[in-house]
């Protein structure tokens, strides 16, 4: 998630940046915190503040080595789905959809809600035989029967496009 630097900690990142760099040339060494907050003028808490803000910002706008890209031009939301991997998962819900069409009713809610097929939740027979008002052996056996439909050479090829 892209987070925006307020331009008052900006400048103050900045300034933090360039006394340490100053401090280091007059002393040959990296300054302390005590060494900041006199230099700046700030208190421990504001300093500290600004000291881990500096620890994890960085500038979208930053030149990568080419100089030619910056950054957010090359950054990759992983949030997001890719358009060939939406095309797939399209596809893929289309075939589902079309083998499932060939079972009955009934074999199709129960595949469907004990694999989750169509929500990302699975249910128990117990469960599904509630929702359907049937023991949970019916629901067994119906999901046997409509596993051993599906295993038919003609479903089962279409199926097996699925694994790929």
């Amino acid at each position: 998630r892209t987070v925006r630097i307020p331009n008052y900690v900006a400048q103050g990142l900045r300034k933090i940046r360039k006394v340490g760099q100053e401090f280091i040339l007059e002393n040959g060494e990296g300054p302390g915190a005590t060494d900041l907050q006199e230099e700046l003028g700030i208190d421990a808490g504001h300093l500290d503040r600004l000291m881990k803000g500096a620890k994890s910002t960085v500038s979208l706008d930053q030149s990568l080595s080419d100089g030619d890209l910056r950054l957010g031009e090359v950054l990759v939301d992983l949030r997001t789905t890719s358009p060939h991997r939406q095309v797939e998962e399209t596809s893929r819900d289309e075939l589902l959809r079309q083998v499932l069409g060939t079972l009955t009713r009934r074999e199709r809610l129960v595949l469907e809600l004990r694999y989750g097929l169509t929500e990302s939740q699975s249910y128990t027979l117990e469960e599904v035989s509630q929702v359907l008002g049937i023991s949970r052996e019916r629901v067994r056996q119906i999901e046997g029967n409509a596993i051993k439909r599906l295993q038919s050479p003609i479903r089962a090829n279409r199926l097996r496009g699925l694994l790929d």
